[in-house]
């Protein structure tokens, strides 16, 4: 007999941080996932934005916290959507702000 188990995670939380000289530093977080999630950000017609950075800690119980950022140009506007994928479970979490 063989046991899956899988966690999806908390909610995402989104903080922006302002450059003057190249423009938008977005962060995206979550904690509780197992497995490991796939991270991406994505623009309004749903293609990948490269990320900046992704990292990845593992607390005590085994449970991951994950948190991947993007560095958002000035010209960049519209909505831009950070995405937690399970693939163990198929589920999905997304999260998004609107550049203006």
């Amino acid at each position: 007999m063989e046991i899956l188990t899988s966690a999806i995670g908390t909610d995402i939380q989104i903080s922006v941080q302002v450059s003057d000289t190249e423009g938008l530093l977005v962060e995206c977080d979550s904690g509780g996932w197992f497995p490991q999630a796939e991270m991406t950000w994505r623009d309004s017609s749903g293609n990948t934005i490269p990320h900046s950075s992704k990292y990845y800690s593992q607390d005590g119980t085994g449970l991951l916290h994950l948190k991947m950022s993007v560095l958002l140009k000035n010209s960049t506007h519209g909505p831009v959507t950070c995405c937690f994928y399970n693939p163990a479970t198929g589920q999905e979490k997304r999260a998004g702000i609107v550049i203006s």
